[in-house]
């Protein structure tokens, strides 16, 4: 967007203790020019702009995240792939095992696409049966995750302030007093 480049970044394994975060870099790629805006959002996924807001699903916690405020919460598994259309949302939710070959195998139909409301209600729920789902595209309507709309460079919002002045904006307001998962293992960059 602009003379920036960003990257939703994934982070907080188990492993690493790391939170999910956006990187910038200026478009000519110098190192000096990296960024870094750091989240509460765990294994977040789909970490996007779209017609100028921000959207994190994080994954682990299943929650649809919009400029920092939660939209949408789905305790039945890992939140992944989203389309965000002009009236409500699709979300993939994904079985929760913390098994990988497990949730590559599922075929009972507990993968779902959810269809959200832009209020965070449920509109339908649709089971899959295969393996996890990653990715939702709409193909049906415009779908602000794939448009261009969302390269605009006046479309890329001041990430660091709408975290900021949303309840994202630390781990003990997103998480409500309570200690995150993994909290014990939290390292810096």
């Amino acid at each position: 967007s602009g003379d920036r480049v960003y990257l939703g970044a994934h982070g907080r394994k188990a492993h690493s203790g790391r939170f999910s975060s956006v990187f910038s870099i200026d478009r000519n790629l110098k190192p000096e020019t990296i960024e870094n805006v750091f989240t509460p959002y765990v294994h977040a996924h789909d970490i996007m702009v779209a017609d100028g807001d921000l959207y994190a699903c994080d994954s682990r916690n299943s929650i649809l995240v919009r400029n920092g405020e939660k939209v949408y919460q789905d305790e039945n598994g890992f939140m992944r792939g989203l389309a965000v259309m002009d009236d409500r949302y699709l979300v993939g939710i994904s079985v929760k095992s913390d098994s990988r070959s497990d949730r590559n195998r599922e075929a009972t139909g507990q993968n779902h696409i959810v269809e959200v409301g832009r209020d965070g209600s449920v509109m339908a729920r649709a089971g899959l049966k295969g393996s996890q789902i990653y990715r939702i595209l709409a193909l049906s309507e415009r779908d602000a995750t794939v448009s261009s709309n969302s390269m605009r460079p006046e479309a890329m919002p001041d990430l660091l302030a709408i975290l900021a002045g949303s309840e994202s904006r630390d781990t003990a307001t997103y998480y409500g007093g309570e200690d995150p998962p993994f909290h014990g293992t939290v390292r810096p960059y």
